[in-house]
Parts: structure tokens; C-alpha cells; sequence
């Protein structure tokens, strides 16, 4: 298992998609909302499939903490391929080097 770069988030509340989703509705600048519910998607297996690199980028890194390289490895890929930003590039970038890719 690889280490994630930053502490997973408390998602304590927030473990199923209705209630991260919920979260995000209420605080929509809150982060570890978007972290959460990008997790209970994993744990669902029931990814969100968008064309938005920021939501690739959150389930790479759930991925990542969830011990799912490969997974993790797609997601972030994908992510790098969608985004125009320089700095999510650079932290997308940071990611897969850390997961070996």
C-alpha cells in the first residue's frame, strides 16, 4: 500500500454518497467534502464517470488512500489528460510519481 501524500480527511458522517453530496451542497468550497464523496464512490464501486478533471484528480487520490494503484494510476491519468490548470497538472504529476507511474 502506498502512502497518501497529505492525511486521509475525517469522513466520519460522510460515507455514503447521498450524505457527501449533502455536504457539498451545504459547504461547496469544502474540500474534504468532494474527498469523501469521491471515496464512498470508490467503496461503492460506482465511480462517477465525468469529463471533470478536478473529480478524476479527488477519486485518483481516494484510490490511492484505499491502497488501488491501478485504479488510482487511471484516475489520475485521465485527469491530467482533461485539465488546462498548471498547478493541478503539477499536483497530478506529484501523485503518479509517488505512485511509481
Amino acid at each position: 500500500m502506498f502512502a497518501p501524500a497529505q492525511p486521509p480527511p475525517n469522513c466520519e458522517g460522510y460515507t455514503t454518497i447521498e450524505s457527501a453530496t449533502s455536504a457539498i451542497q451545504a459547504t461547496p468550497r469544502d474540500a474534504t467534502s468532494y474527498t469523501c464523496r469521491a471515496q464512498a464512490y470508490a467503496a461503492a464501486n460506482n465511480p462517477a464517470e465525468t469529463g471533470d478533471a478536478f473529480a478524476h484528480y479527488l477519486r485518483g487520490l481516494s484510490h490511492s488512500r484505499l491502497g488501488h494503484r491501478d485504479e488510482a494510476i487511471r484516475d489520475l491519468q485521465r485527469a491530467l489528460q482533461l485539465t488546462k490548470d498548471t498547478e493541478l497538472q503539477t499536483k497530478i504529476r506529484g501523485e503518479l510519481t509517488q505512485l511509481g507511474a
